[in-house]
């Protein structure tokens, strides 16, 4: 389309709007913009994004790079500042949109385009608000995978239903859990969380119900339990798959009774608590092979969210690379690096076994060892370089690589606990330090 009929519809919009460039300083406002918030013409030009939305969503600058055009990046119900300086409430939309030309840079730059107009009546209550951005709570994506999510987090955080979040370990099951919670009715209650698959069988009731004095014999005063805790608040049963029969039958009875027994107690409790369930496996299976209860499962997975895995979402290792860096060297108060092509490459490359969390611990490894403006094959990972390798066409896997693979996703997925994997593994702790020592696998030290 030509400059000036782009130029002329902008002009004659009926609604605001406002161009931020790269740097996010309004580039072009038209009159429907001006008029709306009492500005002359030319007067809002040059004037930052954080000055005219000082209630809205931060958008870090570096992000808008990463983005496709066309992408809608937030919606909100916010205010402006007027000219008189008058506070005018709008509903804004920003799109992602190309700049065009960089006659200095020579290359193509992204913008942000707000669309807005006013709000007339009342201003939402901000538990009435719509959210539909969900970087402000810690996902950074443009992935559609995450679409779903973002479209029904609103109306279920507002529910007081039971949520079962379902995803690979490192996908982000505790950031979606905290962002219910945070977006709930319940957000001024406690947020609880549990790691179910953490706890000992022999000490998982305790620490959910509590005790009483004398119940056992380390049982010195009473304790509450995690639910007593959570008491007005939200509870988050992470690795519910991994919770005995015995306790399935308990919590089952808390979902539908708020009721539950200490342990040593005569009388029963009652708790005002919404639960929050997560898990890696597969729950369906485990109920068929009658591994969890039906029951249960059907209780918690009134709603259900899946966070889909990053080798489903490739496009956001970009964006997720540069938020972790950024935000890494920002509490260093120094210059992020940028990835080489090569790394991208290799990154795109990777299966991600252990997802996000995976990501962030590469990234770590490469910040440590870079001291230049650019990150490259260098400084990454051995192992990773090593199966990027291995996965390429044509080379079949072997019996030790499957192996390798298995046990650093089981450390992955309990934080490098070589107990707690072998656990997992279904071997015992020395046979996994032993394949450990054999694979040359570096563990932290604590």
């Amino acid at each position: 389309m030509p400059d000036h009929l782009v130029i002329n519809a902008f002009e004659s919009f009926p609604d605001g709007l406002i161009l931020f460039d790269d740097r996010l300083l309004v580039r072009l406002a038209n009159p429907a913009a001006c008029a709306l918030l009492g500005y002359a013409r030319g007067q809002l030009e040059g004037r930052p994004y954080a000055d005219l939305f000082p209630e809205g969503s931060d958008i870090p600058r570096d992000i808008l790079s990463f983005m496709d055009p066309g992408l809608v990046l937030d919606s909100q119900i916010t205010t402006m500042p007027g000219a008189g300086g008058e506070r005018v409430s709008v509903c804004a939309r920003f799109v992602i949109v190309p700049l065009g030309d960089d006659a200095q840079a020579g290359a193509v730059g992204h913008g942000l385009l707000c669309i807005f107009l006013p709000v007339h009546g009342p201003r939402p209550r901000p538990e009435d608000r719509r959210v539909t951005d969900l970087a402000q709570f810690g996902f950074i994506s443009r992935s559609k995978a995450l679409g779903h999510i973002q479209r029904v987090i609103d109306d279920i955080a507002l529910s007081e239903a039971s949520v079962l979040i379902l995803g690979e370990t490192g996908t982000g099951k505790e950031l979606l859990a905290n962002t219910i919670h945070s977006l709930s009715q319940r957000r001024g209650g406690p947020m609880v969380k549990v790691n179910c698959g953490a706890i000992p069988e022999n000490l998982l009731e305790a620490e959910l119900f509590g005790y009483k004095k004398g119940a056992f014999t380390d049982a010195r005063c009473d304790k509450p339990g995690r639910f007593a805790l959570a008491d007005g608040g939200t509870i988050f049963l992470d690795e519910i798959g991994d919770l005995p029969p015995l306790l399935q039958v308990k919590i089952l009875r808390v979902l539908d009774s708020h009721e539950f027994d200490p342990l040593g107690s005569t009388r029963t409790e009652q708790s005002d608590v919404r639960i929050i369930a997560a898990t890696h496996k597969d729950l369906w299976d485990m109920v068929e092979r009658g591994a969890f209860r039906k029951d249960l499962f059907f209780r918690l997975n009134v709603m259900s969210l899946t966070i889909p895995c990053l080798r489903e979402r490739q496009e956001d290792i970009p964006l997720l690379a540069a938020h972790y860096i950024s935000s890494h060297i920002r509490a260093q108060l120094g210059r992020p690096p940028e990835l080489s092509a090569e790394v991208l490459d290799i990154l795109h490359a990777h299966h991600f076994p252990g997802n996000i969390r995976e990501l962030h611990n590469i990234l770590e490894h490469a910040l440590v060892l870079c001291k230049g403006a650019l990150i490259t094959p260098d400084h990454l990972p051995a192992y990773l370089l090593q199966a990027v390798k291995r996965s390429r066409p044509g080379k079949a896997q072997t019996i030790e690589t499957m192996e390798e693979d298995l046990i650093r996703t089981a450390l992955l997925e309990h934080g490098r606990n070589v107990e707690r994997a072998a656990a997992s593994l279904g071997i015992h702790r020395t046979t996994l330090c032993r394949k450990i020592r054999r694979l040359g696998l570096v563990l932290k030290s604590h």
